[in-house]
């Protein structure tokens, strides 16, 4: 079986890492990246298939986190996006974009973030047994 890939958009550095280090140790495979920039630059090569993006809803560059959530939906339709912010506004816009809510709260509890990253793949893996 493929190992899942999860592309995190975080520019912090500090929540970056430990839930990047907690998702390789759940047995996914993460590609980072701090900007919206850089992860649409990373999109757009199509050299690693990714699963879900996990983006701050507040991400740096030229699209926040909802844009950017919005382009990979309508450029990548097949990958997942899991919104995370810490703002009551940003879980109900992320509602918008998102149809398998409930979206996370920042800061990251490790064990719902991989709780919601499983369910996330299951749902994926039953829409494709279905077709």
């Amino acid at each position: 079986m493929k190992q899942p890939v999860i592309l995190i958009i975080e520019a912090e550095l500090a929540v970056r890492e430990p839930v990047s280090d907690y998702l390789r140790e759940c047995g996914y495979r993460v590609v980072e990246r701090v900007s919206t920039d850089e992860a649409q630059d990373f999109l757009a090569r199509g050299g690693v298939p990714v699963d879900i993006v996990l983006a701050d809803a507040e991400s740096t560059g030229a699209m926040g986190g909802f844009a950017f959530g919005r382009w990979v939906k309508s450029n990548h339709p097949r990958i997942q996006v899991l919104l995370a912010g810490s703002v009551e506004k940003v879980a109900e816009e992320a509602g918008n974009l998102c149809a398998q809510g409930p979206h996370l709260a920042r800061p990251y509890h490790h064990q719902v973030l991989g709780n919601r990253i499983r369910q996330m793949l299951a749902h994926r893996r039953g829409q494709r047994d279905a077709s």
